[in-house]
């Protein structure tokens, strides 16, 4: 019988030869959740074996599902209890809604669960690595925090005092005088930008693709996408941004970086 508990270290010396293309990258991102306040991270276990693991984000009253992998084929959406043990978790958690990305194979049992479309999301990559230059973008500091919260608040519909509490380090803003207009967040997955304009949002991606070979935007920015595309970077198919529970409305033009992608995979 197969029971779902939650990830702890000691299974880490018991990790299944699974996955060997992201290995590292997924053991990195399991003990980031092991190690962050408010994370969850759980796995499916069989007569001792590790079989599949899940993991999730919660953003003050929304979580995103961050990974779910299975050592042999997953199963249907509907039908996976690690997805359906992070949703339970992220309830008792207190966030009203669930993210994530999915891949299209899933997106019928998905709706089926009462997850709705956002819209697509695109990993781009690939173009001219520009350089940052605009002064206005300053290292986050204790002045800033609050405006950045609102910033936050008003993109992604949720206060999250704990997000930027764990991720000031290397953490930018775009700052007029007293005002914070744009937020960059490196450390939070593959790295977070809200911004409330396309010159803002440009900004911020330069610094961020000084140092990373792409970025993960939604589709419907279309401001960024085409920037991105005069460029020369190219758009590849993440999946789609799935949602489930009450959220705010989602500003998705302020949206030029998204943390998280499928959380399936290369599926």
């Amino acid at each position: 019988m197969t029971v779902i508990v939650p990830l702890t270290p000691a299974l880490l010396a018991h990790w299944p030869d699974a996955w060997p293309g992201e290995r590292a990258a997924l053991l990195g991102r399991i003990r980031w959740h092991l190690h962050t306040p408010g994370a969850l991270a759980l796995a499916a276990v069989h007569h001792g074996a590790v079989q599949g693991f899940g993991t999730a984000a919660p953003q003050g009253t929304s979580a995103w599902i961050t990974a779910l992998r299975w050592v042999a084929e997953a199963p249907p959406a509907h039908a996976d209890p690690l997805l359906a043990a992070l949703c339970d978790a992220a309830a008792r958690a207190g966030c009203a809604a669930v993210h994530l990305i999915a891949p299209p194979v899933h997106l019928p049992a998905l709706e089926r669960m009462g997850f709705v479309s956002i819209g697509a999301v695109q990993h781009w990559s690939g173009g001219i690595a520009e350089a940052a230059s605009d002064a206005h973008v300053v290292p986050l500091d204790a002045a800033h925090r609050l405006a950045a919260l609102h910033l936050h608040a008003q993109a992604l519909g949720t206060v999250e005092g704990l997000l930027l509490h764990e991720h000031t380090h290397l953490a930018h803003v775009w700052a007029e005088q007293a005002r914070v207009r744009g937020l960059y967040l490196p450390t939070l997955g593959a790295g977070l930008i809200i911004a409330q304009a396309p010159h803002i949002g440009a900004e911020l991606q330069r610094w961020h693709l000084a140092h990373h070979p792409g970025l993960l935007l939604p589709a419907d920015n279309t401001a960024a996408c085409a920037h991105l595309r005069a460029q020369g970077h190219s758009a590849f198919a993440e999946g789609a941004w799935m949602c489930r529970g009450e959220h705010a409305p989602l500003r998705l033009p302020w949206l030029h970086a998204l943390p998280w992608g499928c959380a399936w995979g290369g599926e």
